[in-house]
């Protein structure tokens, strides 16, 4: 008896690249704009098209014959209103990929959200981010504290090459360890990501790879890198032991 198996069940190994990785990033804004502006000629030719066809049925004089009335309520009417709404999506998309060719990279950091994925984003590759800081800065954006690389099970990494041993000024006597951190830097380095007020930055919504979305597990923490305005995404990182793994982006559009 031969058993099928449920794949989407499978749990997979899902590695990234370590580190951030550089990013191409007008060439894609590029691609992307001006295949929305190809898109935009082709609905707006045929928004028009089926548009007029209806405009010349309803004005038609009454002794004429022709023209479906069941064909055009019932096909050009709604073709046209979906056309025509695909217009004015796709030059919104134009509108802001070419405000994206002005503006440098930024960076999204936060936690990954558990909410679940709205109707009609049910893809799996729809990723909800707590965000903490939005912006162009790349220090401020991938900064990493003292805490946070304590997660790492190898601590002798962390410690033993930042402190080195403390002598006690007696011959034969052990050396001592200093302290692991000072308290003026460890608030400095707590306080570099500190998240904002309430209600300040609401969760953001990005649309990842399967491979990047299916890594990513609820309160990850993250770093989102986008175009600003048309939210194209490069790579997503999570910080992971300590340091980031990266998943670059494969999807153009």
């Amino acid at each position: 008896m031969r058993i099928r198996k449920d794949k989407r069940n499978t749990p997979v190994d899902v590695r990234g690249v370590s580190g951030l990785p550089s990013i191409s990033y007008r060439l894609p804004l590029v691609v992307t704009t001006l295949s929305a502006l190809v898109i935009f000629l082709l609905t707006g030719f045929l928004g028009v098209l089926t548009i007029s066809i209806i405009f010349q049925f309803v004005t038609r004089s009454n002794s004429m014959v022709g023209n479906d009335p069941v064909f055009i309520g019932c096909i050009c009417a709604p073709l046209g209103a979906t056309f025509l709404g695909a217009t004015v999506y796709f030059l919104g998309a134009i509108i802001k990929g070419m405000r994206d060719l002005f503006k440098p990279v930024h960076y999204t950091r936060g936690t990954v959200s558990d909410r679940t994925p709205t109707a009609g984003r049910r893809s799996g590759t729809w990723l909800y981010v707590n965000a903490r800081y939005a912006g162009p800065d790349l220090a401020t954006a991938s900064h990493v504290t003292e805490d946070q690389r304590a997660a790492s099970p190898d601590r002798s990494q962390i410690v033993q090459p930042r402190f080195a041993p403390v002598s006690s000024g007696k011959r034969g006597a052990r050396g001592r360890q200093g302290v692991y951190l000072p308290a003026d830097r460890l608030n400095e380095d707590l306080k570099a990501l500190e998240p904002p007020e309430a209600g300040s930055l609401p969760p953001i919504l990005f649309r990842v790879d399967t491979v990047a979305h299916s890594a990513m597990k609820p309160d990850d923490e993250v770093l989102i890198a986008h175009s600003p305005f048309l939210e194209h995404v490069y790579y997503v990182s999570r910080l992971k032991e300590g340091e980031w793994e990266s998943f670059p982006n494969k999807v153009l559009i």
